[in-house]
């Protein structure tokens, strides 16, 4: 749990940089989503043991992709 409570804080620090940054609102969930995705599979790859798979990886780049697309 204490790692979760650090995660959430993570992301409100996170968001609250992206705001003073004077990112456009609309991509900021955009980041966060998708940084937090990458961070909870590191942490779940860690903490729990959990095991990475060929679809997972491929599933990571896809959302990580998606996010350029929508960016730009």
């Amino acid at each position: 749990m204490v790692v979760l409570g650090l995660a959430l804080l993570g992301l409100n620090i996170a968001f609250s940089m992206l705001y003073a940054q004077q990112i456009p609102i609309a991509y900021v969930p955009i980041i966060v989503t998708g940084v937090m995705a990458v961070t909870l599979s590191i942490v779940g790859y860690f903490f729990f043991h959990e095991a990475f798979s060929w679809k997972f990886v491929i599933g990571a780049v896809m959302i990580l992709g998606g996010m350029v697309v929508m960016i730009k």
